[in-house]
């Protein structure tokens, strides 16, 4: 009965890892191994979680620059900082390069 327990249990932590929302970390541990387009899809489902998140929009705004898609990287650095104005949550020369990438600066 205990083996059964435990196989359960197993399964059950596997279908709530396969289900869980990604979180910031393994974006960017995505979009470092060159795998742009599932950071892409990960940071989506991580805004649409939680759109009021200024650390989500500033990492979509990461990716989006890393994609050439600087209108779009703008605008999500903006409501970022609409959000959280001064990005307590960045290292200051993480939004110095981003602003510096967008022209910005």
């Amino acid at each position: 009965m205990k083996q059964v327990f435990r196989l359960f249990c197993l399964c059950l932590f596997a279908c709530v890892m396969a289900y869980a929302e990604p979180n910031v970390h393994q974006v960017y541990e995505a979009a470092k191994a060159g795998k742009l387009s599932e950071a892409r899809t990960m940071i989506d489902e991580v805004i649409k979680e939680h759109p009021q998140s200024a650390k989500a929009h500033f990492v979509n705004a990461e990716l989006l620059s890393a994609q050439g898609q600087i209108t779009q990287a703008r605008s999500e650095l903006s409501l970022a900082e609409k959000l959280e104005p001064g990005l307590p949550f960045a290292k200051p020369e993480a939004v110095q390069k981003l602003k510096e990438n967008l022209g910005l600066t």
